[in-house]
């Protein structure tokens, strides 16, 4: 999984999610800053890390699948049919 190809070296990206509870605070976690899921994306083999809550929130888990993207060309080629429909609604 690539998150991205293009790394801003020296300065370092990270994404992380955290869970608030009722009064606004973050729930207890093992992870950085009590997040749950944590993806540094300063490199080109950029991991997700997930963590799980603790003390009363023990039974807050996370995990992460990997799902492969669409072809762009997919993409791409699904845009074209879609236009060419419009474009041809409208001539008639």
């Amino acid at each position: 999984m690539f998150l991205t190809q293009n790394p801003e070296s020296p300065t370092p990206d990270l994404f992380a999610f955290a869970i608030l509870d009722k009064n606004g605070f973050n729930i207890p976690a093992s992870g950085l800053g009590d997040s749950l899921v944590l993806i540094n994306v300063d490199n080109l083999g950029a991991s997700p890390q997930t963590f799980s809550g603790t003390g009363a929130f023990s039974n807050v888990t996370t995990s992460s699948t990997k799902v492969p993207e669409s072809s762009t060309y997919v993409l791409l080629l699904t845009g074209l049919a879609l236009l060419g429909l419009a474009a041809r609604r409208r001539t008639k």
